[in-house]
């Protein structure tokens, strides 16, 4: 199974950057959850070459705000759904220990 994972070599230096990619296999068959997915694999895309390019503090920050804010709304909808759902084993799923978005960039600094 592939995760859709690829290194990328930059041509202009040596340095390696990562980079995700969203592949078929990756797909869970509910479209609402795999847009999330894509969409936050395309954030987190955003915000390595930001960090690779070495772009401003404020370009990092408003990505990484970005990302954040919706990996909070996606873990919200995921839980939702597999309450709904009565997904097996929903109940040893600690949503709470997930809710580490309540931090915010300010906090981290």
């Amino acid at each position: 199974m592939s995760y859709g994972y690829e290194s990328l070599i930059s041509q202009n230096s040596n340095n390696i950057c990562s980079k995700f990619k969203w592949t078929s296999d990756l797909s869970i068959g509910l479209s609402s959850i795999d847009e999330d997915h894509k969409f936050l694999i395309d954030t987190l895309n955003q915000l390595i070459a930001c960090l690779h390019n070495h772009n401003s503090d404020d370009e990092v920050d408003d990505i990484f705000i970005t990302l954040m804010d919706y990996t909070m709304h996606h873990f919200a909808r995921e839980e939702q759904i597999m309450k709904k759902i009565s997904f097996p084993n929903v109940k040893l799923i600690n949503f709470d220990s997930l809710k580490w978005w309540n931090l915010t960039p300010t906090t981290l600094i």
